[in-house]
């Protein structure tokens, strides 16, 4: 997917659902820093694509750092165990199906209450669905 490519916003019911990895975009924010945004698609809808925002130092167009707290680190951790390093790629998720937190989006960045029309889903966390394996657990 080319950086400059949008995607329409969707708005869904907020929930747990099934997702599968899309595509990935490196994005300038107003802050002037570049975020990481993988696309997901809905299993049950594949038409239906939706984002998940990523704060991370990118190293080149490739691969990128995350640290231990944050929304990346802790997503990948629960998608695929123990994570043994602070720098991941673009295609972390590629052909991956995971379960994703989905919430909506309802106010703007001055915390005011955003039109209907301009409201939209995200995804806030993903895990896989599967029994825990105790050898990964650290302590």
């Amino acid at each position: 997917m080319k950086t400059d490519q949008v995607i329409n916003p969707e708005r869904i019911a907020e929930g747990e659902y099934e997702v599968s990895f899309h595509s990935v975009q490196k994005r300038w924010t107003r802050w002037n820093r570049q975020d990481l945004i993988l696309h997901f698609s809905l299993k049950n809808s594949p038409k239906v694509l939706l984002p998940a925002y990523f704060q991370v130092e990118w190293k080149d167009d490739r691969s990128f750092k995350a640290g231990a707290k944050s929304n990346y680190y802790r997503s990948y951790q629960a998608c695929f165990g123990l994570a043994g390093k602070y720098n991941f790629s673009v295609d972390d998720f590629k052909g991956k199906e995971v379960m994703a937190k989905v919430v909506n989006v309802t106010k703007d960045s001055d915390k005011d209450d955003l039109h209907l029309l301009n409201q939209y889903s995200k995804i806030k966390k993903m895990w896989v669905d599967k029994d825990t394996d105790k050898d990964q657990i650290p302590f």
